[in-house]
């Protein structure tokens, strides 16, 4: 009896552990873009997601639904697999295999000017300063701090110098552009995109000058690069539409900008697409 017991038990458990289903949207991103997983049915805070071989967990929204904004790399295309399994108690687990099919990105390509190889060469990345501005920039908090549709850093029609995920070839190296480049005069105001925290602002970084990252929450975060000065610190608070930085020229920069990236999951995403789909 007590063998027919645990037997009816285990039972349940994968009955209740095989109740959830799995969605994307949309169901064909194209590289450099990303797609919403939703998962309803099943425990909430129970889920493993394994994507591009990085493991995820979602974020409980209401009732039994979980989700989470997941991104897609640059260069991806074609079919990619997502394994999502529900833990229910102990090692009672079931696991849903879905297909994330990913449309190829056209990636447009420029050769970078011997000026800009000579200041890269002349002051090349600090490591350091580097890999602690990579983990601000991968940041999952749990609560979501931002609501409705992004914006914009700056007011009216900004004028687009670098656009997204384009491929700047140097003679020894190569990399992609993982934000959107806007041509400002020094000292023009730049807004936060949405709700959030700051969780990074340091002052004379040598590729990135003043720099500042505002976590969204969720594993949404957004990057301002080359300030020319910032009026907001580690630990604030931002709003929508809140000035918190100058733009300038500091760091790796040939002339007065504004280097603006968002990330999901510490992934760059294009800004532009992202400000679209949020919307939605």
């Amino acid at each position: 009896m007590k063998n027919l017991a645990i037997i009816t038990l285990l039972l349940l458990l994968s009955t209740a552990a095989q109740a959830f289903e799995v969605s994307i949207s949309p169901k064909k991103p194209m590289g450099g873009e990303g797609f919403l997983l939703t998962i309803t049915g099943g425990t909430t805070g129970s889920y493993e997601i394994s994507y591009d071989n990085k493991r995820y967990a979602p974020y409980g929204s209401s009732g039994n639904t979980a989700e989470i904004y997941l991104p897609v790399k640059i260069e991806a295309k074609g079919a990619k697999k997502i394994v999502v399994k529900n833990i229910v108690s102990g090692n009672a687990a079931q696991t849903k295999n879905i297909t994330v099919k990913i449309k190829k990105r056209k990636i447009k390509s420029v050769k970078l000017k011997e000026k800009d190889e000579k200041m890269r060469a002349d002051e090349p990345i600090i490591q350091d300063q580097n890999k602690i501005l990579l983990e601000k920039i991968r940041s999952r908090s749990e609560e979501k701090l931002w609501a409705g549709q992004f914006i914009l850093p700056f007011a009216g029609k900004a004028d687009i110098a670098t656009r997204f995920a384009l491929l700047r070839k140097a003679r020894t190296y190569q990399y992609f552009h993982k934000g959107v480049d806007f041509a400002a005069p020094t000292g023009t105001p730049v807004k936060a995109v949405n709700g959030g925290k700051v969780i990074f602002a340091e002052s004379g970084l040598n590729v990135y000058g003043n720099a500042m990252v505002v976590d969204h929450g969720q594993g949404v975060t957004s990057c301002y690069f080359h300030l020319n000065k910032m009026l907001k610190k580690e630990g604030d608070s931002v709003a929508k539409n809140e000035i918190i930085a100058e733009s300038g020229a500091t760091g790796w920069a040939t002339g007065p900008h504004l280097h603006f990236g968002l990330y999901l999951q510490g992934e760059a995403v294009d800004p532009f697409w992202w400000i679209k789909f949020a919307k939605k």
